[in-house]
């Protein structure tokens, strides 16, 4: 699409072939509620369409674990979108319709100077082009003048500017800039705390990154504090690699003040003085313990002349500190109000990025995760239905992983109960072929017998290299489904053909396949004769310099002999 070429994301989050194409022309089922704010399947499915046309594909041909995560991010930046809308209230800015046309005004003038440049990398507008000359080759190239894509673009605009739930997106990409300018206006720093914002701190460092990273910290610290030298406990506990040709413990590691400042889980560390030890220092699952040797200054050069630039640019790193604090802590605190379980469930599954928990507390809270998943595909709609089916299919997989071979052989019918509320909404061939040995395991004749039946017939058009494998996987449960006298032999005759028809499909794709890559290196190979040719010829009017002289003196072959 031309508009999706040069247009801005402020367009393309609410373009109506995107909702068309999800099935929405309308907003669809609310999902959820953050104050003023509606986030809706439409909104959803319209942000995913936006996503889409970055990745060139569908994101149902992506893995379901990818998916689950893509989806989970969709709904994770909506609810971001609507509390970043409730705090810039608290700063008293509320974009206008005529702020948000501005802005995407700006964003579209942008994509369009934008695709005048990969025009020029194409080689299809030179360097220094005119104006003129532009507008030709964009409309050469999009079927479109840059007035009819601009004013597309601003229709399109205020038509979903009416909808509440397409507003929210908008409004939220409209006020990063006016929202980080009001919230600079409340922070201050003085001349002192300028001049530490450059002081360079050199510690020593335990990481633990493997095992039960809470449990192995404490003990490292508790042996610290019980006489062990830092070091000592560098060398026994850090999962940190060393330097080329050094202990571990002789290595530091250096941070300025300013990212102490700017990251939560650092601050503590700006108290410490030389020798101390810091108490332990969570990111993620990884925990770390940091020992002060040296504070030492590396203030610009330039300080005192630059001094009000430097502070600009201390206050605007402040002020985005301040707002990614002060928007974190209104996501955690804040209430959502959920009118989906799917979508809920999904929502708590993007939050288990950020929150620090071990191995017994994660798998705790997966499972529950798993149970609202699972209760939601049975009650919710047809949209929050398919989305609990795929978190319920993800997450009990992350828990399977994990569990020990007996507990793996517990969970069985749990396993099939979930892979079959995945293939009711999706369908794959290798989750189908998983179910087939789950069920052949069991000695299910019947669903055995049924699932190899699908997955044979889900194969037939792929004939590529994991079809291929779909196929030899498909045999071999035929074989061991007849030796196991599973399979009567009028279902076996059923499959046989369905192999059979996919072996004379692969065959007619590769005969095409090598016709069309004959058919290139054809072509390729007249193109650069043809080329090899035109370079060789000498044009017409093109002479020798034998010719030139003559024509130059006014003779021509046979003449003034």
């Amino acid at each position: 699409m031309v508009v999706g070429v040069v247009v801005s994301s402020f367009a393309q989050c609410g373009r109506q072939h995107d909702v068309e194409r999800a099935g929405m022309s309308v907003p669809g089922a609310v999902v959820a509620q953050v104050g003023d704010y509606p986030i809706t399947e439409r909104s959803i499915s319209t942000q995913n369409s936006q996503m889409e046309r970055m990745y060139g594909q569908s994101v149902d041909n992506f893995p379901p674990e990818i998916r689950v995560q893509f989806k989970a991010g969709t709904l994770n930046s909506l609810i971001g979108n609507a509390f970043t809308l409730e705090l810039a209230k608290k700063y008293g800015v509320e974009p206008s319709d005529e702020d948000i046309l501005a802005q995407a005004e700006k964003a579209t003038d942008d994509q369009i100077q934008s695709y005048k440049t990969q025009l020029i990398q194409m080689k299809k507008l030179k360097e220094g082009a005119t104006e003129q000359e532009f507008q030709t080759a964009f409309k050469s190239e999009t079927g479109k003048t840059v007035a009819e894509v601009k004013q597309q673009v601003e229709d399109e605009l205020k038509q979903n500017l009416q909808s509440p739930d397409l507003r929210v997106i908008m409004a939220a990409q409209s006020i990063s800039v006016p929202l980080l300018e009001a919230v600079k206006k409340t922070v201050q720093i003085s001349d002192d705390e300028l001049k530490k914002s450059y002081d360079k701190y050199v510690f020593k460092k335990i990481t633990i990154s493997k095992g039960d990273t809470e449990e192995v910290a404490k003990k490292a610290l508790a042996e610290i504090k019980g006489g062990l030298s830092f070091e000592s406990a560098i060398d026994r506990y850090s999962n940190d690699q060393p330097e080329a040709k050094k202990k571990l413990s002789e290595s530091t590691t250096e941070m300025v003040r300013a990212t102490m400042d700017g990251v939560p889980f650092y601050a503590p560390l700006k108290d410490l003085k030389v020798g101390e030890v810091s108490d332990l220092i969570r990111s993620g699952s990884t925990v770390s313990i940091y020992k002060l040797v040296s504070i030492k200054s590396d203030l610009p050069k330039d300080f005192d002349k630059k001094k009000d630039e430097y502070r600009q640019t201390a206050l605007a790193s402040r002020a985005a500190n301040k707002l990614q604090t002060e928007l974190k802590d209104l996501q955690k605190n804040g209430k959502v109000i959920w009118k989906s379980d799917g979508w809920k469930a999904l929502y708590d599954y993007a939050q288990l990025s950020t929150e620090q928990l071990d191995g017994a507390k994660r798998k705790e809270k997966l499972e529950d995760i798993l149970k609202q998943a699972q209760a939601a595909a049975e009650s919710s709609g047809v949209d929050s239905s398919r989305t609990a089916n795929l978190l319920a299919y993800v997450v009990f997989n992350q828990i399977y992983e994990q569990a020990s071979p007996a507990e793996k052989t517990k969970l069985a019918d749990k396993r099939i109960e979930v892979l079959e509320g995945f293939l009711r909404d999706s369908e794959d061939v290798r989750v189908r072929l998983e179910l087939v040995k789950l069920y052949f395991d069991k000695k299910d004749a019947q669903n055995f017998t049924d699932e190899l039946m699908r997955a044979a017939d889900a194969n037939a058009s792929h004939t590529d290299a994991s079809g291929q494998s779909n196929f030899n996987e498909i045999n071999k449960y035929l074989k061991q489904g007849e030796d196991a006298k599973l399979i009567k032999d009028e279902d076996k005759k059923i499959i046989e053909e369905s192999q059979r028809s996919w072996v004379e499909t692969k065959k007619e794709n590769d005969k095409y396949e090598e016709e069309a890559r004959k058919q290139a290196a054809e072509d390729a190979k007249k193109a650069a004769e043809e080329a090899k040719k035109s370079s060789e010829k000498k044009p017409d009017d093109v002479k020798t310099r034998e010719e030139f002289n003559q024509s130059k003196n006014g003779t021509t072959e046979g003449k003034g002999k």
